[in-house]
């Protein structure tokens, strides 16, 4: 039988292109559609299973008031290679971004920048979905999002949902993981806080809180002594930042016992040390003035060992018995 002129097998592909687009309708075509603002003919859109996983979480996301926004960003990646993001952080909003990955990824981090290229926040888990949530208070902050991967070669899709800061808890408990917060400021703002800054460069690193900040008084050479719970597998960060009148504090960990475990370098009236706990006990902190005299307020926070990188991972701070040997 004669093939068809070139012509005409044209016109009956297009005819035939027609016919299935008007079956398919509006929401087959509009999965064709680019998945993130701005995109330009030819750059990769999410696979199909990405965007089913991501929209499965936008579902349980919006439980808790998290709400995806109209962007999104998509691409591939190659094992070691990376992938940024400039995101705009509303004035008085937080964005939680989501990140999903092709199966034959499995390592996968996730971290945040300032424009000038100071650290905000990191996920490092060992995992491929990493979550991070920034906020901005008074002004719009712009941030970069940047992907890492560590494990094998994939697609991936990160998704920003908007909504409070209260919500982060309870979107860890839905996606998994250990989400990392960042407030979206200046270096600066936190430098004129010492105290603002080491619970952000805690932060970065997966510390958080283990207790509630503890205000004391102490005299000129008194010591003042506080319980410290500690857990097996946990690394604790303890600092005491002195109000004026306090020149110069000292700070040890006591093992249940009473004996010294590590202690802070001294010399100024801030005081900071480390530990990793491979008991679970009863320590306890003491605070010293050895000059001045006054209120100082005591923190405490805690990680994970494996997060916190064990104890070649600490860099506050000196074992108590090698206490002339140079800090970590």
């Amino acid at each position: 039988r004669p093939t068809a002129p070139p012509l005409f097998a044209r016109l009956a592909s297009c005819v035939a292109l027609l016919f299935v687009s008007a079956c398919a309708g509006p929401a087959a075509l509009a999965a064709l559609a680019p998945q993130h603002a701005g995109a330009s003919q030819g750059r990769p859109l999410a696979p199909f299973v990405l965007s089913t996983e991501m929209q499965k979480h936008a579902r349980g996301l919006a439980g808790i008031g998290l709400l995806a926004g109209s962007e999104s960003y998509s691409g591939f990646l190659p094992s070691n290679q990376r992938a940024s993001f400039a995101i705009t952080v509303p004035a008085g909003k937080c964005v939680t971004l989501v990140a999903v990955a092709t199966k034959n990824i499995q390592d996968i981090d996730a971290a945040l920048y300032t424009p000038e290229g100071e650290l905000l926040a990191v996920d490092a888990e060992p995992n491929a979905h990493p979550t991070i949530q920034s906020c901005a208070a008074e002004a719009d902050r712009t941030v970069y999002y940047v992907l890492q991967l560590y494990d094998g070669d994939g697609s991936y899709l990160v998704q920003p949902f908007y909504g409070p800061r209260t919500s982060l808890v309870a979107a860890a408990r839905l996606l998994g993981g250990r989400p990392a917060f960042a407030e979206a400021v200046r270096s600066r703002e936190l430098v004129e806080d010492p105290m603002a800054s080491l619970a952000e460069g805690l932060r970065k690193r997966g510390y958080e809180e283990a207790q509630a900040a503890l205000v004391i008084s102490v005299a000129e050479h008194e010591r003042v002594r506080t319980r410290l719970p500690v857990e097996l597998g946990k690394c604790y960060t303890v600092a005491v930042f002195g109000e004026r009148g306090l020149r110069e504090l000292a700070l040890r960990v006591l093992d249940a016992e009473g004996r010294p475990v590590t202690q802070s370098a001294g010399g100024t009236a801030q005081a900071a040390t480390q530990l990793c706990s491979h008991v679970t006990a009863s320590y306890s902190v003491e605070a010293e003035a050895q000059t001045g005299h006054g209120q100082a307020t005591l923190v405490v926070y805690r990680a994970d060992i494996e997060v916190a990188g064990g104890e070649p991972g600490l860099w506050l701070g000196e074992a108590a018995a090698v206490s002339t040997q140079s800090t970590r």
